[in-house]
């Protein structure tokens, strides 16, 4: 198993494993107390989520990664037994996406400062008012003074 930096083709993958990972989470239940009824527009939320995050400035995405060349023989076999095919996965190659972590640096110094630069991509856009079935309009009016 190894760790790199998260590519546009792992996110369907890690955004598939978020369903299961929050879906019961109490802060997501508040928020989205529609979402076990609506799993597939939970998933959306994550992968819409998760690439906004990949190039705003000072968010890091990270993947664990397993090849073939890991584990005994059979761990090799049932891997490639329960490998889908990339349009399914949005996975390549031999390696299976396993896991995967998101961070944020905060902080006002000067090496804060640049870790929080070092982006590819400005976010310019940012798609948070796309409406899903799984939220519930009531939840913003509870929020309201």
């Amino acid at each position: 198993m190894r760790l790199r930096r998260a590519t546009l083709r792992d996110f369907p993958t890690t955004a598939t494993f978020s369903v299961p990972a929050f879906i019961n989470d109490g802060l997501y239940r508040f928020t989205n107390p529609f979402a076990p009824q609506y799993p597939d527009d939970f998933r959306k939320h994550y992968l819409r989520r998760q690439k906004q995050r990949n190039v705003l400035p000072g968010f890091v995405f990270w993947v664990a990664v397993v090849d073939p060349s890991d584990g005994a023989e059979e761990d090799r076999k049932e891997q490639e037994a329960a490998q889908l095919d990339d349009s399914q996965t949005g996975q390549a190659g031999t390696e299976k996406v396993v896991g995967y972590a998101i961070w944020r640096r905060y902080g006002c110094s000067e090496t804060a400062k640049r870790w929080q630069a070092q982006k590819w991509a400005e976010c310019r856009h940012v798609a948070l008012c796309t409406p899903m079935r799984k939220v519930s309009t009531a939840i913003g009016t509870s929020f309201m003074i």
